[in-house]
């Protein structure tokens, strides 16, 4: 990624983008940003939502958004895990999984269809292995995101953790 690709891109001009944008390593913040930004409006939807879906079905969804997230333009996401750690920017990173964190659980400790045994530590254990894998795919088998079968066995394991 260069500021020139991204101003012609754009359609900018790279002075223009420059006044945005002082450097490359500030549009990828950006864009970091963004994304994040988004990840965390799916759940807070899905979770709209919730009070009316079984367990089964939250989970699905919830699982469903973090792979379509990852799977919008896995090339673009291969990039920001490489940029963003360069960029010193990874509290950012912890900050948006912490907020997620909290929420899920707070969610979580209202419902009375599953266990409330270490439910911090669960959704912890869930969240990560979502976007382990998420990540996983998008650097080493893109293709598994578009495959029912990853989406299926990944909210079938969270739900194994979630039960106990």
């Amino acid at each position: 990624m260069t500021t020139k690709r991204v101003a012609e891109r754009a359609g900018v001009s790279v002075g223009s983008l420059y006044q945005y944008f002082p450097t490359r390593e500030a549009m990828l913040v950006a864009v970091a940003e963004r994304h994040l930004t988004e990840m965390k409006a799916v759940v807070a939807r899905t979770l709209e939502s919730a009070p009316t879906m079984t367990l089964d079905e939250l989970t699905r969804a919830l699982v469903r958004a973090a792979i379509e997230a990852h799977a919008t333009d896995p090339a673009l996401h291969r990039r920001l895990m490489e940029e963003v750690p360069r960029v010193g920017r990874l509290a950012m990173l912890d900050d948006t999984r912490t907020e997620l964190h909290a929420l899920l659980v707070a969610f979580l400790a209202t419902r009375d269809d599953l266990p409330h045994d270490h439910l911090a530590l669960v959704v912890f254990m869930a969240i990560t292995a979502v976007d382990a894998l998420a990540h996983a795919a998008v650097v080493d088998r893109a293709e598994a995101l578009r495959d029912p079968a990853f989406e299926t066995k990944l909210a079938d394991a969270v739900l194994r953790l979630l039960r106990g």
